[in-house]
């Protein structure tokens, strides 16, 4: 028989009970909350940003939870915006039964957009979800 201490050496360290995976990826999870009156979008980039400078290339960074939702609430929201506008158009096409007279209608839409987007900004509003059904509602109108 071999002894075990001749083929290896051992110590007692402390380590973590579980390990946790993602995509069957170790992974760690840092959680953080906003102060009131900061918004999530520029939080969450302040993160994905500190996350590029600090971790090394090897290591992989998501958002999770509320964060990847809000981000891809955002990305779908602007095609949701393209969306519409095509209903738009198919719908004022058949009413007006011409291509041509739709493009007239919608026309004002990027005017609308634009002040809409000013008036958030002299207000010192953010972009919100409230702000997109705002600008929704602006174009369905």
């Amino acid at each position: 028989m071999v002894p075990l201490s001749a083929l290896t050496s051992w110590h007692t360290v402390i380590g973590p009970q579980a390990v946790n995976h993602i995509n069957q990826f170790a992974s760690v999870t840092l959680f953080f909350n906003l102060k009131p009156g900061y918004a999530i979008g520029p939080a969450t980039q302040f993160v994905e940003n500190a996350a590029k400078e600090i971790l090394p290339p090897e290591v992989h960074g998501g958002l999770q939870g509320q964060a990847l939702t809000f981000q891809n609430t955002v990305s779908d929201l602007a095609v949701l915006m393209l969306v519409a506008v095509f209903v738009m158009y198919v719908i004022l096409a058949i009413l007006y039964e011409s291509y041509l007279h739709p493009l007239t209608v919608l026309s004002s839409l990027p005017v609308a957009l634009v002040g809409g987007l000013l008036t958030l900004w002299l207000f010192g509003a953010e972009a919100s979800l409230y702000a997109y059904i705002g600008m929704f509602m602006l174009m369905a109108s």
